[in-house]
């Protein structure tokens, strides 16, 4: 199923692997990068705006409406 809305992506997939994620972030002109903190472990974050949006789980998604929501939708 494609999500033609972010309420649909958000609804239809609530955990997005970070490869998905990171290709939604170039698609909006953003330059995602996965850093790795000893006290953190992998964070999502945005290196124009050097911002972390989110936490990488250990099972390699991230939370689709947290994305969403700091894209602006």
């Amino acid at each position: 199923m494609i999500a033609r809305t972010a309420e649909e992506l958000v609804e239809n997939y609530p955990k997005l692997h970070v490869s998905s994620a990171t290709e939604i972030m170039r698609e909006h002109s953003l330059e995602p990068y996965v850093i790795w903190g000893k006290e953190t472990g992998e964070l999502l974050v945005d290196m124009i705006s050097q911002e972390v949006i989110c936490r990488v789980g250990d099972n390699g998604c991230i939370d689709t409406k947290t994305l969403t929501e700091w894209i602006g939708y």
